[in-house]
């Protein structure tokens, strides 16, 4: 069950493993969502993505955060609080992962604070904006990459995702990639975060 609470200007959800063992490794997972979700009360940013899925066996051990975003305002407003957030939630470093607009400023937040990435997984994004595939790669934390896009995604072109992993793979970098033949945006979301090999992998320690 998520618990609610309100920082630096942002409605937070958070979940908690239940139960909670003091010996278990419970890895803070930072879930950025994306545009049609923004608002004020918190709990509509649970409507989709990996908050839809949070009762899964195969995340029961991780700590899911949820921020939400004001309306019309865009991630990379929001990264200095976000950087916070996972100090006050007790993590140096956090596996962050978004849709669309999330999966942007999961990029966003890898660009600016490296050292508070565990893993990374931006889903159905753009790239930064004024940042080329080349830039972001050689910038990018030396950690685990997972990029998933859909090949059909009629909001954000796969090219985006396709030119990312390109870039990662010229310097040395080995990101997973999935890229779902005939998904379009929405479709791509509601895959990625069912795959259960793909939440073991956030689960991670």
């Amino acid at each position: 069950m998520f618990r609610r609470f309100d920082f630096e200007g942002l409605p937070v959800l958070v979940q908690e493993p239940e139960p909670r063992q003091p010996e278990t490794v419970s890895p803070l997972v930072l879930f950025l969502h994306g545009s049609g979700e923004r608002g004020v009360d918190g709990w509509s940013a649970l409507r989709r993505g990996l908050p839809e899925v949070a009762g899964r066996p195969e995340i029961a051990r991780i700590r899911i955060a949820v921020p939400q975003c004001p309306p019309g305002e865009r991630w990379i407003d929001w990264l200095e609080p976000l950087a916070s957030l996972v100090d006050v939630l007790g993590s140096e470093r956090a596996v962050v992962t978004g849709f669309s607009m999330g999966g942007r400023g999961a990029w966003m937040f890898a660009l600016r604070h490296p050292e508070r990435i565990l893993r990374l997984s931006p889903v159905a994004a753009h790239l930064p904006p004024g940042t080329t595939a080349e830039e972001l790669a050689h910038a990018l934390p030396s950690v685990p990459i997972w990029v998933i896009h859909g090949r059909d995604d009629e909001r954000v072109p796969v090219s985006d995702a396709d030119a990312a992993v390109a870039a990662l793979a010229a310097v040395g970098r080995r990101p997973r990639y999935t890229r779902y033949e005939g998904l379009a945006h929405g479709a791509t979301c509601a895959t990625a975060y069912a795959d259960g090999e793909y939440l073991r992998w956030l689960s991670m320690p």
